[in-house]
Parts: structure tokens; sequence; C-alpha cells
């Protein structure tokens, strides 16, 4: 048996005993905060067939080296070629590339020109920045192959849109793209009694793969893509989800890998030196440029005014801030509220469409109810974008999109935004960070950030983004918001509410229309309207 064995994505380590070469080890190990222990990734350790999994992107002298330390005898490796794959009638293209860069791009994917050498490796690296045409670029490169191809990406509504380009951008027939979902369904492709083994695109969600390579063992990953003799493995948003993409990788044999994204790092420091090390020696094009900076970023800088309980009880033992916690205490704070009246008001008058990040369905339930009473014109032009959602499609097509980054964070196409309102949400990931920011894509576009002073951690994620943002933001601007300015902006919110709520009710009913003036649990001045209405009729709105 050779020591090694190369395949398309994978370094295989055979006859290997777990921590025999803790040197190489060591470099595809991370620190979980909550187990307080190392784990692995990168790399893979298979107990049964006593095989280590290496990514195939790193340097292989050095594979080489630690092993011939290791052993004191010559290493023999083997090379065990990617399985077969069908292919199929060249699909003809809808549309040309509409720039230098796409050109550019499909060059380097189909290997011409200058890039021809990358005929001979079998991964490739694809950077292009949000908006530039990395849907359209990827199906073109199946379209010239002609090749059988699988996209994995992380959600199944962007499999959808996925789908939807296919049938736009070429003329495949839809009998010819295949979503793949379920155990069942991937058993019987496995055992030979599907019918959907012949054709030429496959789409899949990690959780599909990660389900069914941890229940039917990792192996029969590879048998699936046998099956389909798939030659083309493409990971949409190739940062995400790393470690079931290293899986993926170490068990199937494939003619090419694709990793596209917007985005070629990972949010955690180690995390992002281990996806560096697997990326290494892959060959990659960056397409980013000046002109790609079309939105302005401002940071919204104010203090909720925290007590010493208040960050006690919002703090985190391992993170330092329990975002959850926080969250639930934005929804109490007077003065969170006062701010996104504000907030909401800069954006309703100066026109355009809106996307709040909002990290809970609770509070987006709340501040939509918020919305529905103080902006009762605004009833219909209100979208919840979340899981919780039954149909996202109408949802992003609203004028006021509340939604949380996990949902719209990345990948999801929300046309003609102009704001994207970062509003109670912390987070520290550089790589969320240029991933919302990238939710904008034409000029006279603007990310507003709501930054609390008055946490320290939250003020530690402020900073840690900033370089993100004046990296990739045509501009960067604070607005501090003294202490004693967010009464005053507070009760210019209640004014203009009070103006708001009596015009809209006045112009819709004809009847006498009485106020009740009380104050509510945040001790803000407060008006209610009503029209013979039981006052309970409005205690379902868990506002006041």
């Amino acid at each position: 048996m050779n020591k090694y064995d190369l395949t398309s994505s994978a370094i295989i380590i055979n006859d290997y005993e777990k921590g025999e070469c803790g040197e190489l080890e060591y470099h595809f190990k991370t620190w979980d905060p909550i187990t307080h222990s190392l784990l692995d990734l990168g790399m893979y350790y298979d107990t049964n067939s006593k095989r280590l999994y290496l990514p195939r992107g790193i340097d292989l002298y050095y594979v080489q080296d630690k092993l011939q330390k290791m052993s004191n005898n010559h290493i023999t490796h083997g090379y065990i070629s990617p399985h077969m794959y069908n292919t199929f009638r060249l699909p003809k293209l809808k549309f040309p590339p509409r720039d230098d860069r796409q050109v550019e791009a499909l060059k380097f994917m189909c290997c011409l020109d200058k890039y021809k050498l990358n005929n001979s490796k079998s991964q490739l690296g694809i950077n292009l920045p949000t908006g530039s045409g990395k849907t359209y670029c990827t199906i073109a490169t199946i379209a010239y192959k002609g090749i059988a191809s699988v996209i994995i990406s992380a959600q199944t509504g962007i499999l959808k849109q996925w789908k939807k380009c296919i049938f736009d951008y070429t003329d495949i027939e839809p009998s010819n793209v295949v979503e793949l979902s379920g155990g069942h369904m991937l058993d019987r492709i496995i055992s030979g009694k599907s019918k959907n083994t012949d054709k030429m695109i496959y789409l899949v969600t990690h959780s599909t793969l990660k389900n069914f390579g941890d229940t039917r063992g990792w192996d029969s990953i590879g048998l699936l893509f046998e099956s389909l003799k798939i030659g083309l493995k493409i990971y949409d948003e190739a940062h995400q989800n790393f470690a079931n993409i290293c899986m993926i990788d170490f068990f199937t044999n494939v003619y090419k890998t694709y990793y596209v994204t917007a985005t070629p790092n990972r949010s955690s420091e180690k995390e992002d030196i281990i996806y560096s090390l697997y990326m290494k020696n892959i060959p990659s094009i960056d397409l980013f440029e000046e002109s790609d900076l079309k939105t302005k970023y401002i940071a919204i800088r104010y203090n909720s005014n925290p007590t010493p309980r208040d960050i006690v009880e919002c703090r985190h033992p391992v993170y330092g801030l329990d975002r959850m916690k926080y969250v639930k205490y934005c929804s109490t704070n007077e003065r969170f509220w006062g701010m996104f009246d504000y907030i909401f008001n800069l954006v309703e008058k100066s026109g355009g469409k809106a996307l709040f990040f909002v990290a809970t369905n609770e509070l987006i339930l709340e501040i939509k109810q918020r919305i529905l009473i103080n902006y009762p014109e605004y009833t219909n032009d209100i979208g919840v974008y979340t899981t919780v959602s039954d149909n996202k499609a109408i949802e992003k097509t609203k004028r006021f999109i509340l939604s949380t980054t996990k949902s719209a964070g990345a990948g999801e196409d929300i046309k003609n935004l102009k704001y994207t309102v970062v509003l109670a949400e912390p987070f520290k990931s550089s790589v969320l960070a240029k991933q919302t920011l990238g939710r904008t894509r034409n000029s006279g576009t603007y990310y507003l950030e709501l930054v609390d002073m008055g946490f320290k951690k939250l003020v530690e994620f402020y900073k840690y983004k900033l370089d993100i943002f004046e990296k990739y933001a045509l501009s960067t601007k604070e607005y501090n918001i003294p202490r004693t300015d967010v009464h005053t902006i507070i009760n210019n919110a209640i004014d203009d509410r009070r103006k708001r709520v009596s015009r809209a009710i006045q112009n819709t009913i004809q009847e006498p229309v009485n106020a009740i003036s009380f104050t509510n649990k945040n001790n803000v001045d407060c008006l209610i309207f009503y029209n013979g209405l039981p006052s309970e009729d409005y205690k379902k709105y868990n506002l006041y």
C-alpha cells in the first residue's frame, strides 16, 4: 500500500495512527472556547480505515518531508484518477458576458488564453464581488464545458435562484436540472433505482449532503457523485460551511472543483489561517475593482445607558457578549426604540428601499408592529424575510424588509436596495461585514449601523469591522449622538408619531376619533387613537 494517495481534492495518508505526526496535524487544529479543547478543521481522521485526510491545496513536499522524518523509510505515493463523468451537447447561452470582468472570469474558469495551464489543475478559486456576476460566470462555464455538474449551496432558497438563472441564461431543458433532497432520494440514486442519474446539473444544499454523510458514512457521498457521473463540483459562497466542504472534498474525486465566493475569508482568525492553508496552492482569481465601491458607510453611535446590572446580564462567559440577551435588552430599552424611530424617519423621508438587520424573529415582529401603528400608510410595504416567512419571494419585494444576517446576509439577491441598516444584530465578523455591505449594489446607497457605545464589547465589534468598511465602502463616517440629544430625538419621534397617526386615522375614519394619552412601559409619553374599539385590541401589538 502506498503511504499516501492523491485525489483531485485530497491527500490521503494510509495506515496512519492519530497523533503519529503531531507537527503536521497541528496546522489543522482550532480551539473551541465552549468545550475548551482543540478541534480538527481542514483534516479528517477515519479510525476504521486508519486514514488521515488532508487538503490537496497544501504543500505536498511539506507533507512528504514530515512523513519521511516520521518513518525513516522511502515514502511511496499513488494517484487516484477522477471517476468518469457524463458529457452533454453544449447548451447555448442567451446572453454574452456583460463586461470585461466577466470575460476575464470566464477565461479563468474555462482555462483559456493565459490561463490554459489551469487545464491541469483540479481546483480553482473564483473571487468575484457581490453583484458582479458569479452566477452567470458559473453557469456559462458549465455550458462551455458541457459536463455533468453539481452546485452546492447553503440554502434551498438560494438553489431556487440558481435554478431560475440556469433557465434565464441558457437553453438547458428543465428536465436536465434536478434538486437533490432527502436520504431516500440519494439512496435510490446509489442503488441504481433512480431515473435522475443522467442529468446535466444537480443542485443540493450542504445540509442534505452532511445529513447523508453523517448517517450513511461519508464514503456514500463519493458513491453518490460517482453514480451521478459528476465532473464539475461548484461551491457557492465557498467561505461558508467550510467543515462540510472539507469532508465533501475528502470523499469525492471529480474532474474539477470550483470555489466561488465574494468573501474568500473566514470570520475566526484561526479558521481563516486554516482556510488560507487549505487554498494555498489552488489557483485563484480576484477581480475586485475600485469601481465596486458604491455604498457609503455611516456609524450612528449612541449610548443606550445600560445599568451595571444590564451589562452583567448581557455578558457571556466565553464570548464576552450574549447576543440574544442583548437583543432582548434592546426590546425593552427606551433609547433603542427612540433611535429606531429616528433612523426609520431618516430612511422613510429620503425614499428608497431598505433592509433592516435584526437578530431575532421576536424583535422583528415587535418592530413590524411598531411600524404598523406609527406608520399605518405603510401597512402593505413591510416585509419579513426570515425562516417564519410564508413567501420570501413576495416579502423581499416590499419597501421595508426586516431580516436576519442568516437569512439575508449572503447569497440572497434583494434588488434595488438603497439602505442597509444594522439595527439590532451585533456581530464582529469581518466576513459578515463585507457580505452585508454587499446587499446594496448601486451608487447612491447607504449602510447605516447603530452602534451602542454603552457596551464595551459592541464598541470592540465596531472597531474590528471598521477596516473592512474603510476598504470596501465608498466612504465612512461617524455620527455621534450625545446622551442628552437622545431625549430630544425621542421627543421629536413622539411628536412625529402623534401627527402621523392622527393624520392617518382622520383620513380614513369620518366619525369622531378619540385619543387616550398615557405613559408606556418605558415611561415614554404616547398617544393611541381608537374609534369605539376596546383598549385590549391594541395590547396585542405588545408595543405599548
